[in-house]
């Protein structure tokens, strides 16, 4: 059995049979289940039996010759005996003689059999019916000058005769459904001139119920003939594509044609209901606690898609030999690895079209014609070596197709010079561009790679994601081949690749310098540029940038003057009125930090702020004296007309301290996880930087008039720092206003700019939105369509920023390329980190952990060393490590842990 299975083997793999040894590996050798009921039908013809099953799980061939047996003790199956019309359920055969000729008008002697369709035909049929143009294939092929047409034909004729699937229509019967009706009328030729003429005309046709589904034409052009064929997809799959031709070549040449198997006994072999039953029993198993999304997964599944952008890439330099699983698998744990990494997920479905003829045991049904091919869902879960491929249906978006490596047939080099199909790739695939899937990948299996070509539907998934997808495909293909990476678990290997790498170290090559000024200085030209120019317009009053310097000064004196150097933060409690502005840059020109607090919050949530600062002084407003008194032991400060208008500045000459870019700013505090407000801490470097680098991308001017909605607790209302830089002016309603009245509030202090969240911009109508020449979106995620309606009205500009980093680290413009884009950052730079390993990076395109790197990060928390030492990290392993001629270096970057996860775009866009 050994010597003949070595021998089989020689063949197969087109080597010597001296050089296959009993303990070679099928599928090292570049054996797949194709290959192997390729082994199964030569193994016959020696008289001996093996099953597909068996040479899978058995690829050594010592182990595979146990295996094998001598045809005759094989009881051939009773699936494989079949009389014709007794595969219909309820109707008889005259009856469904009558009604198969009176739809395909025939005359009733011409059908031969009618027999149910098979789910995957049934699918394409009713997906035909609502696109005629859809899953119908055609190909054209150039003859050799020297063949003779009418021998030609004559072939083709007698191939048409010998498999009935070519004289096979399809109609819908009643109390049956679907059935395919096999007629004994041949294939009518079409003779013509004109290649683009007759393509015309055939485009212009359809393949509807009860028409034949094979089309077929002779064409004399100048001096080159070709032959066109037209086949509906529910008759064929790529497997029988070829055996078409080559025995159409074989007929020709005058060899004897082989009959095939006949379709009825695959039909018959998954109706069963003990396959039915046991592939249900098998495939809720392993479908069992599937959590899995679809690919994409921010898509709709509920609508119907069609691929229509296409996207070719040639991969080599693949090592199958060093896989002891088949190329089909590896292909399949690439794209499922590729899909985890992109949309962060551990469990992933996606639908596989697989060749049903391997899973059935009928002699020679690897000569078989008929589309025995299944889409199905393939689970894979991260956690779990390669899973096996799932053969049910379920809700999927993306569908893979893996087409085996073709054999070389030298039978057909003497007539068909070539196709204009490159390869069987294309063969199979009129019909997989126009199938309802938001991607459909397809991949021609060759000796050291694939091609790869990707259909998708480019309203589901955007172009450059798309991309993204296949460079990601290509790298994790590569590591999974590479046998330095085999004995590592997939969970451990680093899967960019150097061409990302490249990219992302190219885009973060030089870390923006800080402004090394305290904000205060920073402004000091802008005072004096425009003193009598418009600061402060708010519901109490107005400021001008010479009376807001005068004033903060004043009182930046006064503070200073009373406590001296004050090493914790100045709490600032005063309502929303035209003072806020006064009192924050009085406290920062003090050499002090700043902490805002919202005089709507509950007291215990004030309280416990101030409990954290235990400050020696607090800036308050006459209004808010009461309460100030009952948070803490400390000096009150009054800020307001009467108490500033009081102060001289003949208080002793102590003069203003130098403040340096590392001094704290503010403090601002936000929920803790514990429930106790955290501090984050930015220092004027920070904002200073912040405010310079992030001026020229938000289209501030000298006539922007910002309304600061953004309650006092939040660090937006530092955001309108960014407004004074570029000498606009500063619109502060009151609280009352702001809440109740957004729309009197713009109008009446004539704003025409604000920050505002996508929720709260909702709100607004249209007449206060035309008052608006530009409106920044942030703090959440925004809806598209109401986003379109502001867009008709304002400018839109979505910003995003961690309170960690200063209120604003980047900006996108609308309309967003993705709706959760965050756009490009702007005195930071973004790193994307693997979210199971935060010392490597994630490929772009892939889902990882945001970090920040650049001068606009925090300090850190307040008085929390602990807390920031996990969240502000020094010199990560990725910033340190030399990779693709990028010399390493020293930093801090801020982790932005937990979800939102983010996605990397092109160019360095980030997509929360």
């Amino acid at each position: 059995m050994e010597e003949k299975l070595r021998e089989l083997w020689a063949d197969l793999f087109k080597v010597c049979a001296a050089n296959v040894t009993l303990d070679d590996h099928f599928v090292r050798r570049g054996g797949d289940s194709f290959k192997a009921m390729r082994l199964v039908g030569e193994a016959r013809q020696l008289g001996l039996a093996i099953k597909v099953a068996d040479i899978m799980s058995s690829p050594r061939l010592s182990d595979m010759a146990s295996k094998l047996l001598q045809a005759s003790d094989i009881v051939v199956a009773s699936d494989c005996i079949i009389t014709t019309f007794e595969l219909l359920s309820h109707v008889g055969e005259n009856e469904a003689r009558v009604h198969a000729a009176t739809f395909c008008d025939l005359e009733p002697h011409r059908v031969q059999d009618v027999f149910h369709c098979t789910p995957m035909q049934e699918g394409l049929v009713a997906m035909n019916m609502a696109d005629p143009t859809a899953y119908i294939w055609r190909c054209t092929k150039n003859l050799s000058p020297h063949l003779d047409t009418a021998r030609f034909c004559a072939a083709f004729d007698a191939v048409v005769k010998a498999h009935p699937v070519l004289r096979t229509r399809i109609i819908d019967m009643p109390r049956e459904g679907f059935v395919q009706v096999v007629v004994s009328e041949g294939v009518a030729w079409t003779f013509g001139h004109s290649l683009d003429d007759y393509q015309r005309t055939d485009y212009r046709l359809t393949m509807g119920l009860g028409q034949p589904l094979v089309r077929v034409a002779l064409l004399k052009q100048a001096t080159r003939r070709i032959f066109a064929l037209t086949m509906h997809h529910a008759i064929y799959d790529g497997w029988s594509i070829e055996i078409l031709f080559d025995a159409i070549a074989r007929c020709y040449q005058g060899l004897t044609i082989v009959f095939p198997p006949r379709f009825q006994s695959f039909v018959k072999a998954i109706g069963k209901p003990d396959f039915q039953s046991q592939g249900r029993a098998a495939w809720k198993a392993h479908l069992a606690g599937n959590e899995s999304v679809p690919f994409p997964s921010h898509i709709n599944g509920s609508h119907h898609h069609r691929p229509d952008t296409v996207r070719v890439r040639s991969l080599r330099n693949l090592q199958w030999e060093s896989m002891a699983i088949t190329k089909a698998v590896v292909v399949r744990a690439a794209l499922a690895l590729t899909m985890c990494q992109m949309d962060n997920v551990q469990d992933i479905v996606f639908g596989t079209t697989v060749a049903g003829r391997s899973s059935i045991a009928i002699p020679g049904v690897e000569q078989m014609t008929g589309p025995t091919m299944a889409t199905v869902p393939t689970r894979f879960t991260l956690i779990d070596d390669v899973s096996e491929d799932a053969k049910i249906a379920t809700a999927f978006q993306t569908l893979l197709v893996v087409q085996p490596q073709r054999l070389a047939r030298a039978n057909e080099d003497d007539i068909f010079l070539e196709s204009n199909h490159s390869s069987s790739l294309n063969d199979e695939h009129g019909a997989v561009s126009r199938m309802r899937y938001a991607i459909v990948i397809e991949c021609q299996l060759n000796d050291d790679g694939l091609d790869l070509r990707a259909s998708f539907d480019s309203n589901a998934i955007a172009n450059a994601k798309m991309e993204m997808l296949i460079s990601h495909y290509e790298t994790v293909l590569h590591k999974l081949c590479d046998p330095e990476f085999q004995s590592i678990r997939l969970v451990e290997v680093e899967w960019i690749g150097e061409r990302d790498l490249r990219k992302i170290y190219t885009w973060n090559a030089k870390v923006p310098e800080a402004v090394d000024l305290p904000v205060h200085e920073l402004f000091s030209p802008i005072f004096q540029k425009q003193p009598h120019t418009q600061a402060i317009c708010a519901w109490d009053g107005d400021f001008t940038y010479q009376e807001l310097d005068t004033l903060s000064t004043r009182l930046a004196n006064h503070l200073y003057h009373c406590i001296g150097p004050n090493p914790t933060a100045t709490p600032i409690f005063i309502e929303k009125s035209k003072w806020v502005l006064v009192a924050m840059l009085a406290v920062m020109k003090a050499g002090f930090a700043s902490c805002l607090l919202d005089s709507t919050l509950p007291h215990s949530r004030l309280r416990s702020i101030v409990e954290q600062i235990s400050p020696e002084i607090m800036l308050v407003s006459a209004k808010q004296t009461e309460v100030a008194e009952t948070l803490f032991q400390m000096e009150l400060m009054l800020v307001g007309a009467t108490h500033l208008s009081g102060l001289t500045l003949a208080l002793p000459t102590i003069p203003l301290p130098a403040v340096s870019p590392d001094a704290t700013l503010y403090v601002v505090f936000t929920s803790g996880s514990t429930g106790l407000p955290k501090g984050v801490v930015i220092s004027h470097r920070s904002m200073s930087s912040s405010i310079v680098y992030l001026g020229p991308r938000r289209s501030i001017s000298q006539q922007t008039r910002e309304l600061v909605f953004s309650s006092l607790a939040f660090d937006g209302t530092w955001h309108s720092l960014h407004t004074l830089y570029q000498g606009g002016c500063i619109c502060m309603p009151s609280e009352t206003g702001r809440q109740d009245d957004l729309k009197g509030s713009i109008l009446q202090l004539k704003a025409n700019f604000s920050f505002l969240t996508p929720t709260v911009a909702s709100t607004l109508d249209n007449e206060a939105l035309d008052a608006i020449d530009s409106l920044v979106i942030g703090g959440e995620p925004a809806d598209p369509e109401e986003m379109e309606r502001i867009q008709q009205h304002t400018t839109v500009r979505f910003i995003y920023g961690p309170s960690e980093c200063t209120p604003v680290t980047s900006l996108t413009e609308h309309p967003q390329p993705h709706p959760s884009s965050i756009g490009r950052t702007a005195g930071v730079f973004s790193w994307l980190v693997d979210p199971q390993n935060t010392n490597r990076l994630a490929g772009i395109g892939c889902v990882g952990e945001l970090w920040l790197e650049g001068p606009l990060l925090g300090t850190g928390y307040f008085q929390d060393p602990d807390r920031s030492a996990i969240a502000y990290v020094t010199d990560p392993g990725w910033m340190l490590r030399d990779r693709s001629g990028q010399p390493g270096r020293r930093g801090r970057a801020y982790r932005q842990t937990g979800p939102p996860l983010a996605q990397s775009g092109c160019a360095g866009t980030v997509v929360s």
